[in-house]
């Protein structure tokens, strides 16, 4: 007699083999998150003298997490085994934006807090998505002490504000018109 069991001792398939008979294995059996990698000893082409038992074996499937930054600070991709926790990243940073979340091909609206359930299947991609910063800057006459707001250039035109001096502790700046 030949018996295949899986992991977790589920008998799969019992027959009853002649002896010196060849047996035939059950068709592979599915484990969710794990690939069918064989029988713990050979199915018997030659049937022995005995009673005959093989249990199933598994490999544990792994998945790949990646991260579009978008211009960002690196995030590593992660590889993580099936139905193990999975650590979020730090958010990314980007000079001039704020990080809004990730989305996914599923998931449109940004997310910070990833959540990737425990026994998930399939890599996973998540993108960073950012706001432009926006800063405002009024220009104040340093010699005014009632601190009246000067208005300063054309409407419409851009300007470059530069530090004329950075030791200069009073923060005098300067102001350059690119044209």
């Amino acid at each position: 007699q030949v018996s295949f069991y899986d992991w977790d001792d589920t008998l799969l398939k019992t027959d009853s083999v002649n002896y010196q008979s060849a047996a035939t294995a059950p068709a592979d059996p599915v484990r969710e998150g794990c690939t069918f990698i064989g029988w713990d000893k050979e199915v018997p082409a030659t049937m022995p003298a005995e009673n005959v038992t093989l249990k199933a074996q598994w490999q544990i499937n792994q998945y790949t997490i990646t991260f579009d930054t978008d211009g960002g600070t690196e995030v590593a991709a992660i590889t993580q085994d099936y139905a193990t926790e999975v650590t979020a990243p730090a958010a990314p940073t980007k000079t001039g934006y704020t990080f809004l979340g990730w989305t996914t091909a599923d998931v449109t609206t940004p997310t910070k807090n990833l959540t990737i359930n425990k026994n998930s299947t399939g890599d996973k991609s998540f993108v960073a998505n950012w706001q432009v910063n926006t800063y405002t800057i009024t220009l104040v006459n340093h010699l005014d002490s009632e601190g009246n707001t000067v208005q300063f250039g054309i409407p419409g035109q851009q300007y470059t504000i530069e530090l004329e001096n950075e030791d200069d502790e009073a923060g005098t700046l300067g102001f350059v018109d690119n044209d």
